[in-house]
């Protein structure tokens, strides 16, 4: 057996560092390659739920960014507790929650005329209210996930959350997709 080691040591020392390669190159993708789609971290624990806020999922859809493949979901969400309060005064997040697992995902304001067109019986600025978040595939476990949003007054640090209606988000081994 020494014999075969003494003439293989090349090659078993490329076998062994290409299997510690696979094991350790998706951690090492998410960590220092990927710039988009990360959730964020030191979020613990979800507010209480809160029937006053609105919001929809208008999609999910895979782009690349910034060399990178991203999946962006998009849609419109505000709160009617306050409507003083205009949706830009909030500090929003949309949560994947599975039965094991908790994401949190920043998200990104996109205008949006048509919610404040369709809402102005209201009477609230809602221009605001849209939304997109970018989610990398390769941070969530596999499974299912409740796709919900977490509402944070920036000026009074209360916090709001609404999962309803039920929509999710399915990480299968190679994609996302979205369901209701």
């Amino acid at each position: 057996m020494l014999i075969f080691f003494q003439k293989n040591w090349f090659h078993i020392l490329i076998w062994v560092s290409m299997l510690v390669y696979l094991i350790l190159a998706p951690n090492l993708y998410v960590q220092f390659i990927l710039k988009r789609g990360k959730p964020i971290q030191g979020v613990e624990g979800r507010p209480v739920d809160s029937n006053q806020i609105k919001f929809t999922i208008d999609g999910l859809s895979f782009h690349t960014v910034e060399g990178q493949d991203i999946y962006i979901l998009s849609g419109w969400a505000f709160s009617v507790l306050d409507r003083n309060v205009s949706p830009d005064m909030y500090d929003r997040a949309i949560v994947l929650a599975s039965d094991t697992k908790t994401y949190f995902f920043p998200i990104e304001t996109v205008y949006r005329k048509d919610v404040q067109d369709t809402y102005k019986d209201l009477s609230m600025n809602l221009v605001g209210s849209g939304f997109k978040v970018f989610i990398s595939k390769d941070v969530i476990q596999q499974g299912e996930y409740r796709i919900g949003i977490i509402f944070k007054n920036s000026h009074t640090g209360l916090a709001y959350f609404s999962d309803k209606p039920a929509r999710y988000i399915v990480r299968s081994p190679n994609r996302l997709s979205y369901s209701e």
